[in-house]
């Protein structure tokens, strides 16, 4: 999934396939600081609906990306990754 990051004042683009309603694994190679607030916009599919905002807190960085715990699962990210299941 399509996911767009907002910290520090920049955006950056980034992908997950890592997806729970606690949070996700973020593809990048970005790094913060654990315990930083980010602001991610899942895109999701198709295209046509709006993105999700979701405001998140980085947990840990790793090979490839980051981890991050969210503050709150909006309704309409809660489905989207229910219906992964």
């Amino acid at each position: 999934m399509a996911v767009d990051g907002f910290a520090r004042g920049s955006g950056f683009a980034a992908i997950t396939w890592n997806i729970s309603l606690g949070g996700a694994f973020i593809e990048t190679p970005y790094r913060f600081t654990p315990d930083e607030e980010i602001f991610l916009l899942f895109i999701p599919r198709p295209y046509q609906q709006d993105p999700i905002k979701v405001a998140s807190n980085i947990v840990w960085n790793g090979q490839g990306g980051f981890g991050v715990a969210f503050q709150e699962t909006p309704d309409r990210l809660a489905t989207m990754v229910e219906s992964f299941a």
